[in-house]
Order: structure tokens, then sequence, then C-alpha cells
């Protein structure tokens, strides 16, 4: 019987490895979500609403997306660095660019939420009675702020570790740069 992954099309293999990808995610995502539960006590519903509230939906979905692309690069990586390293490479420096990706978005949501909370600070009529208020809106803004980089940016040092390492030593066992040593006698 033949081997059908041999006679795989180009298109179909992307597509077989963005369902391998999109499954890691979700397989991390119940896990995350079940320490959640477990750690806090608090419902998969009040924490997925937390979340929402939040980091916002555009946050979640933007690193959503970046995500997918970084875990599909480490799958194309690890399928092609035994038979083709450029292949590889490429799909690494992809997936590099995607995890650089996400510290961008952690940090743009970062400035983003200082900068609304400032903004909804300078609009704001200051009283004695409205001061509460005040500072409840700007911690909010401030919360959206840092969360983002609290989340972002060690989810982005992880895929970028997972990538180098996953082509540090490549099938020819030649060295990836050109890198040469010099002997001192």
């Amino acid at each position: 019987m033949p081997n059908t992954a041999i006679f795989q099309n180009p298109a179909t293999e992307t597509f077989s490895m963005l369902a391998r990808a999109f499954s890691y995610l979700g397989g991390v995502l119940v896990i995350v979500l079940a320490y959640s539960v477990y750690a806090t006590g608090m419902t998969p519903e009040f924490i997925s609403e937390w979340a929402i509230n939040v980091l916002g939906l555009s946050f979640i979905l933007f690193l959503a997306a970046l995500l997918l692309a970084s875990v599909l690069a480490v799958l194309k990586v690890q399928k092609n660095k035994h038979d083709n390293e450029i292949e590889a490479q490429k799909w690494q420096q992809f997936g590099l660019q995607a995890s650089a990706g996400i510290t961008t978005l952690a940090l743009t949501y970062t400035l983003l939420g200082i900068c609304l909370g400032i903004g909804g600070l300078s609009d704001a009529n200051l009283s004695a009675d409205t001061i509460n208020q005040v500072i409840t809106d700007l911690t909010a803004q401030f919360s959206t702020a840092f969360m983002s980089s609290v989340i972002g940016l060690p989810i982005s040092a992880a895929m970028r570790t997972l990538l180098i390492i996953s082509l540090t030593v490549p099938a020819s066992g030649k060295a990836i740069c050109s890198c040469t040593q010099t002997e001192e006698e």
C-alpha cells in the first residue's frame, strides 16, 4: 500500500498542519483554563468574561492569530529540518517574526491602555463627588495596559525560544550560521 503522505499536495499539507496547530492551541487553552478554574475557584464563564473585559476582544483575536502562525511555523520547522533545511529556516524566520508580532502587540496595547487612561483622566471633571468614578475608570484602563504585557511578553518569549531551539541542530550536522572558529595555539 503506497504512503499517501508522500503524494500529499502542498495546500492540503499546509491545511493539515494548520489544523494541528489549531488543535495544539486549543489543547493548551483548555489546560490553562482548567488550571485557572482549579487555582482560583472561578467559573470558566467568569474567566472568559474577565479576559474579554480586561484585555479586549481585539487583543485576544490578534494574539490568537499570531500564536497560530507561530505554532504553525514550529510544526513546519519540525517537518522540514531533516529534509529541507532551507525551507525549515524560512519557516523559523516566519515564526520568529510572528513571535515579534506578539511582543509588538503586547506593547502597543500597553501604550494604548495608558493613553486611554490618561486621556480619560484629562477629560474627567474632577471633584470630590466624581473622584471615585474617575479612579475606577483610570484603573480599568491601566489594567488593560499592564495585563496585555503580562500575558503577551512571556508568550512571545516562549514561542521565540521554542522556534530557536527547534532548529539548533540541523540533520546534516552543519552549523546553521557560517561562523568560523579559530584555534589559538
